[in-house]
């Protein structure tokens, strides 16, 4: 893109550290371990010694995204990847022992307090980041993204959900992103669905590992056995969402990011967009 930004120091982090749960949709265990890594290295995933590349996502994936690589891949990469972008690391390694990223408690917040734990430390050289200098529109259904230039040099994210469905209706959340905006605002939101669609994906093979713990079940009144952290939760954890999955750009990005109703799909194309004008 023509117009430039000022590059961003790399950043990685300044200790290893680790953290194990079940995955999502698979049910299975998997430990995930944040490594320091080398300038210039870059955010890569690193399963059964095999390195996957933020570029490498898996098409197929829909209802989370995936990086695969022949047979081996990591699914549900976006909710740390989110935490690894908004926290200004830019190159690091993510080990896996399975192919799911743990589910913890439906959110980023536990990644993000991961990272904080571990630490960060700079490393030489700078990454350039990708500046949206022109009106990029997509739209698949009744779903759309917009993209345009940031008058003020930043990222901002605009986000609505409107779904068929009384707890989910009418949900607006927009911010100009800092980490202490995504710490406290967006971190701590955690992945929902309805309770028909939670009965649905369990019948086609998803889901094996969500509950009410780790997933806002939502009935019509609200979600089931649990609380809400924000009156606007689903439209905050569709906000991380895309940011985890803008992460797969590989490079910080400036400008003004609109979604309507969009997932995991739409919001890669969006990448692929960003990425082919760059």
């Amino acid at each position: 893109m023509s117009r430039t930004a000022a590059p961003r120091p790399r950043r990685t982090v300044a200790s290893a550290v680790s953290i194990e749960d079940k995955g999502l949709h698979t049910g299975r265990r998997c430990r995930v371990t944040l490594v320091p890594a080398g300038a210039g290295e870059g955010v890569v995933f690193v399963r059964d010694g095999k390195r996957l590349t933020l570029d490498q996502w898996d098409p197929e994936a829909s209802r989370c995204s995936a990086l695969k690589d022949g047979t081996v891949g990591v699914q549900t990469v976006e909710h740390v990847l989110s935490a690894v972008s908004m926290a200004g690391l830019t190159d690091l390694r993510i080990e896996c022992t399975g192919d799911e990223l743990p589910a913890l408690d439906g959110s980023a917040l536990p990644f993000w307090d991961l990272i904080e734990r571990a630490g960060t430390r700079r490393l030489e050289g700078a990454v350039d980041p990708i500046v949206i200098d022109r009106p990029v529109f997509l739209a698949q259904g009744t779903s759309a993204l917009y993209a345009e230039p940031s008058p003020d040099g930043e990222l901002e994210v605009a986000y609505t959900l409107d779904y068929d469905h009384p707890a989910l209706k009418d949900q607006h959340y927009a911010a100009r992103l800092t980490a202490g905006i995504f710490a406290a605002e967006i971190a701590p939101a955690r992945t929902f669905c309805t309770r028909a669609e939670a009965e649905e994906l369990r019948r086609r093979g998803y889901g094996l590992g969500a509950d009410t713990a780790n997933t806002l079940v939502m009935d019509t009144d609200g979600p089931v056995d649990n609380t809400l952290r924000f009156a606007d939760e689903a439209a905050r954890h569709k906000t991380l969402d895309l940011l985890g999955d803008l992460a797969l750009a590989g490079a910080p990005l400036i400008g003004r990011i609109i979604g309507v109703r969009s997932g995991h799909r739409l919001n890669r194309e969006l990448v692929r967009a960003l990425k082919a004008q760059r």
